[in-house]
């Protein structure tokens, strides 16, 4: 409630002002980190979707990771917390898949953990009509199905919620404003959302933080995925860098994904990825006993090149077994 001076038609006649003594004396409550430097509980989180950019990979994942309160690479654990995850579009099978990949590559307690703290509405898989945000019914609509005891709510992604790809700013100000009162009642939300010249401005004023996806050119294309992720710090004592390559790929039924910090200035990059990303395939199908011809033709390069890549395989599982060798004994192993 306002503290100002106003009429009783509610128009503010004098401000209220304060001295650094009263200032001072204000209990600030201190903010619970759900993912530390990325996502706070009682917070709107904007992040905005570059072109070329499939984030639905990485929402699933930051649902998860929150809900079982896991690290999310760099970003450290938080406690835990209840996570309903909204989807209003895309590929259902693909969700599932998703989902399972995580599940896999969490422990069995994580694993429970998941099952209880995640609930997800996936608009495909219950062949629903599309919930349109912009409208009273709508947004009382998604109110009413947000479980007991949700701490934290995903959208992914916002845009879907709405009846046209452009919608007056009267409208979006009224879904911005209730996104804005969610949180305020306990929910932290956050909001996959396109960016536009308008929302640049505007989305800065209603969301606590605001994080970029980017396309990363240097990101697995056909055995995972990637992005380049840029944040704004979240106070003057967040030092962790503003910028992270984020990629992902899938190995044995489980989600394999990691964060580094990107040198923007390295021509290679792009090259060493796809020669990466081969020698990952050439590992799989080498396990499976598939000759070095086969696996030259169906990856569609020279058979020389295979060749060097089993002796590369061979290199880096020797220097493995060395290290494994001067590791003390652990107590199961004695």
């Amino acid at each position: 409630m306002s503290t100002s001076e106003k009429t009783q038609e509610g128009d503010t006649v004098r401000v209220k002002v304060r001295s650094a003594k009263e200032v001072l004396e204000r209990q600030v409550p201190q903010s619970v980190a759900l993912q530390h430097a990325l996502l706070y509980a009682g917070e709107v989180v904007r992040i905005v979707v570059g072109p070329e950019v499939l984030p639905r990979q990485f929402g699933i994942l930051l649902g998860s990771t929150v809900a079982v309160g896991a690290d999310l690479g760099p970003f450290s654990r938080g406690p835990g917390a209840k996570v309903f995850y909204v989807s209003g579009s895309g590929d259902e099978e693909a969700d599932i898949r998703r989902l399972q990949l995580i599940s896999n590559s969490f422990d069995k307690d994580q694993q429970e953990k998941l099952g209880a703290s995640l609930t997800m509405y996936n608009r495909g898989m219950e062949g629903d009509d599309p919930i349109d945000l912009t409208t009273d019914e709508g947004r009382e609509v998604l109110k009413k199905s947000i479980p007991t005891d949700t701490k934290v709510m995903v959208i992914d992604y916002l845009p879907a919620f709405f009846p046209t790809e452009s919608i007056h700013p009267r409208e979006r100000q009224k879904v911005d404003s209730w996104l804005l009162d969610l949180s305020k009642h306990g929910v932290t939300v956050v909001v996959f959302d396109v960016e536009t010249k308008k929302r640049a401005v505007l989305g800065e004023l209603w969301a606590k933080n605001t994080v970029y996806l980017d396309h990363d050119v240097t990101a697995p294309t056909q055995l995972g995925g990637g992005h380049l992720l840029r944040r704004n710090r979240v106070d003057d004592a967040d030092s962790m860098p503003k910028c992270f390559s984020f990629w992902y790929t899938e190995m044995n039924g489980r989600l394999e994904y990691g964060f580094a910090v990107p040198d923007e200035e390295d021509q290679d990059a792009p090259h060493l990825t796809k020669r990466l990303e081969r020698q990952i395939k050439v590992a799989l199908m080498r396990k499976e006993g598939i000759p070095q011809k086969t696996i030259a033709e169906e990856l569609k390069v020279h058979a020389a090149t295979i060749c060097r890549d089993f002796k590369e395989i061979d290199m880096e599982e020797a220097k493995a077994a060395k290290v494994q060798a001067r590791l003390p004994a652990t107590r199961l192993s004695q």
